[in-house]
């Protein structure tokens, strides 16, 4: 199953600051410490599989990013936890 621009993808906040997540560039929210967002809204669509994932800290900075393809979001649920590690500096 592949979705387009928006999937549900659930997004979980475990640095100790807010972050602003975005998938395939669009804004998704600002998650607050030990917080979670989904982006809910379905759409169907076979001819793009890959769903970047980035996310900013409150300057601007991009701390996270990588890009899913659905087999992996599948493989974890499409759920993405971004930790303390993760955070580029």
């Amino acid at each position: 199953m592949y979705y387009s621009d928006y999937a549900p993808i659930l997004v979980s906040n475990l640095t100790d600051q807010p972050l602003t997540i975005y998938i395939r560039e669009k804004r998704i929210g600002i998650i607050k410490p030990g917080k979670s967002t989904r982006n809910g809204i379905i759409v169907f669509n076979t001819s793009n599989n890959k769903y970047p994932v980035k996310a900013r800290d409150q300057t601007g900075n991009i701390i996270f990013s990588h890009e899913f393809e659905s087999q992996e979001l599948d493989s974890i649920d499409w759920r993405v936890t971004i930790q303390k590690s993760d955070v580029k500096v």
